[in-house]
Formats: C-alpha cells, sequence, structure tokens
C-alpha cells in the first residue's frame, strides 16, 4: 500500500477507505490525477471530504532524490616527461574572405486561431464531453452545444405563439403562466417542436423539425423528421439535457443542478409553497444554467425506447428533492400537457 495514500486517509480521518483505494488500483503516482468526480465514484460521500482529499492529492510532491554515486579516490597523476622545444610554425597563408550568407525569408505571421462563434443570448456553450459511467445513459459522448440559461418563459412564449398564429401554425390555447419572468406551463411535446420551429422562423433561421411530406412541422401531432444541419432553435435531447444539468465539463458531481443542496438551487415540494416561481430566482449550476432542478420539468426530444412517450427531465415545483436530481428520468405521454410541464431551448453548434 502506497504510503502517501495511506497517510493523507488517516489524517483526514477517512481510513475506512482504504480497502476501496486499493481494490481500485490507485497508487501515490496518480493521487494528482483524480478529479472530485472520481473519488466520489470510490465513496467519497461528502463534498467537504472530496474537496479536502482533493486539494491534498493535488498538493503530494515526490520527496524521492537519486541515489548518490559513490565517490572514489583520485588517481595520482603520472610523471610528466621533459618538455621539447615547440618546432616552428609554418606561415599561414592569407585568409580567404568568408562568404556572406544568404539572406533569410522573412517569417510568415503566425495563423489566428479560429474565433468561437459568438454565444446566443440568454444561452450557454456547453462544450463536449462525456457522461459518468454512473448515469443510468451510461458513459455517452454528448458534442458541443447551446442551450438556454432559463426555461422559455410566458412572455416570449406569448410573443410567438401570436406570431406563429399569423402565419400557418396551429397551437390553439397552447401554454399558460400569466406572469413574464415565470416558465410557461401546460405545453405538450408536439406544442414545444412546433414553437421551436416558429421562433426559428420568426429569427430567420432554418426549422429543425419537418412533418413526413418534408415541408416545415407546423400543424397537427406526429412525431417530425429532424434536420441534424439547421440553426434553428429545438429540444434538447436527453443526453445533453443531463450533460448540461451536471456542469459539463465544469461539473463537480453535485446531486442537483449546482449544488448538494437543494435549497440553493430549486424550487420542490419543501420549499415551493405549492406553486411555480420567477425563472433564475436560485443560483445558476458550474455552466451559468438556472433552474435544471425543480420549478418546472422539462420536454427532452428521445422516447422512452421501446416505447412511445417522450422522456421529461428536472422535476417541479410539486415533487420531493430526490426525483429533482440530476440523473433522475421519467417519461409522459407527448400529448399530455400540466401545469408544471415546460421546455428549455437548445441549438446545436452550426454556423
Amino acid at each position: 500500500m502506497d504510503t502517501k495514500l495511506r497517510s493523507i486517509l488517516a489524517r483526514e480521518q477517512l481510513q475506512h477507505l482504504l480497502a476501496v483505494f486499493t481494490d481500485q488500483s490507485i497508487t501515490d503516482s496518480i493521487l494528482g490525477e483524480l478529479t472530485e468526480a472520481d473519488l466520489k465514484e470510490l465513496g467519497v460521500d461528502k463534498l467537504g471530504d472530496r474537496k479536502r482529499l482533493h486539494v491534498a492529492f493535488r498538493a503530494v510532491e515526490s520527496d524521492e532524490l537519486p541515489p548518490v554515486s559513490e565517490s572514489k579516490p583520485a588517481a595520482k597523476p603520472a610523471p610528466k616527461p621533459a618538455p621539447k622545444p615547440a618546432p616552428k610554425p609554418a606561415p599561414k597563408p592569407a585568409p580567404k574572405p568568408a562568404p556572406k550568407p544568404a539572406p533569410k525569408p522573412a517569417p510568415k505571421p503566425a495563423a489566428k486561431p479560429a474565433a468561437k462563434a459568438a454565444v446566443p443570448a440568454n444561452f450557454c456553450r456547453v462544450e463536449g464531453g462525456k457522461l459518468p459511467a454512473s448515469s443510468e445513459l451510461g458513459a455517452v459522448a454528448v458534442s458541443t452545444f447551446y442551450i438556454g440559461k432559463y426555461p422559455v418563459r410566458w412572455s416570449e412564449f406569448v410573443e410567438v405563439r401570436n406570431w406563429a398564429a399569423a402565419h400557418g401554425y396551429y397551437s390553439g390555447q397552447a401554454g399558460s403562466g400569466g406572469r413574464d419572468n415565470y416558465p410557461v406551463t401546460n405545453v405538450n411535446w408536439f406544442q414545444a417542436l412546433k414553437w421551436c420551429n416558429a421562433r426559428s422562423e420568426m429569427e430567420s433561421k432554418t426549422p429543425v423539425y419537418k412533418n413526413a411530406k418534408g415541408d416545415v412541422y407546423r400543424t397537427g401531432e406526429e412525431v417530425p423528421v429532424v434536420n441534424a444541419s439547421a440553426n434553428g432553435y429545438r429540444l434538447p435531447s436527453e443526453k445533453e439535457w443531463e450533460w448540461a444539468a451536471r456542469g459539463g465539463t465544469q461539473t463537480h458531481g453535485y446531486a442537483y443542478s449546482g449544488s448538494e443542496d437543494i435549497n440553493e438551487v430549486a424550487w420542490y415540494d419543501g420549499n415551493a409553497n405549492r406553486q411555480i416561481h420567477v425563472v433564475g430566482a436560485k443560483a445558476a449550476n458550474e455552466l451559468g444554467i438556472h433552474d435544471m432542478s425543480g420549478n418546472a420539468w422539462e420536454w427532452c426530444f428521445d422516447d422512452n425506447s421501446p416505447g412511445t412517450n417522450r422522456v421529461i427531465r428536472g422535476g417541479s415545483w410539486s415533487y420531493p428533492a430526490w426525483i429533482c436530481a440530476v440523473g433522475y428520468r421519467d417519461n409522459y405521454f407527448p400529448n399530455l400537457s400540466n401545469n408544471d410541464f415546460g421546455f428549455r431551448l437548445a441549438l446545436s453548434s452550426v454556423p
């Protein structure tokens, strides 16, 4: 067993984890490479313990010195023979002038790195990566994308809904809210997709969803065809939603989106007073995204394969804390709406 690991665990009163670290072949040489997420998977459940161990492991420096070779006594020098008279040097020829060096070509200016695309207003750029193996989805890869900082709000929903009604969309009385900066609710999955298309057209973007005829999906209830190269608004996939909720590449491995303390980041049945709340009132997660735990459920595009229901994530103001965790999954009929069903926008990282 490596002595530094044993010493640090003893100092932090975590000796019970010694067998777990040993079973996973954790040695002194790799302590500095462990992340807080790695420590959580190794059984360090408390956030404070993980942070202390993470700092201690990163501070470990090797104290081994290279072996010092034994010095040998210097050998006595052999007696020098008597010096012979030096011969007279031959006359040197006149030096030839050195050739002038060819002029060096001027250095080419270094190529400037490509600039990142500007992040749209009220969106966060989510760099790609992999979900942790502990996720129910598995360690799946996620490409870079954009996601809304907040769920869609009632004021923006109404503006697009009114535009859509005048441009060939049928939305009926979709959505409710009543207050501008509160999440829109009572939106089913089909209505959310058509609203995404309507906002895309309203802002001169290419709509993502098409009907079976290849036209822009504006009416009816059908599972549309996805135009993956479109730059319009869409629902996030389930893996994108979970990757963003966990904090992406900046994750601290929290149970809820942004904290181990649900009261810091979410409205749920323990603090919401049986009602929905204004968006952004709770702290953001590691990426600057609000309300991914609690307040309102959020539709994802995926079905609950092999079923036909559609995935919904995040929990809401009317559910207990454990349902608002970033790893919790649920699904409902796509034509079902409720007073705590909302959605959040995503954008592919395309021009």
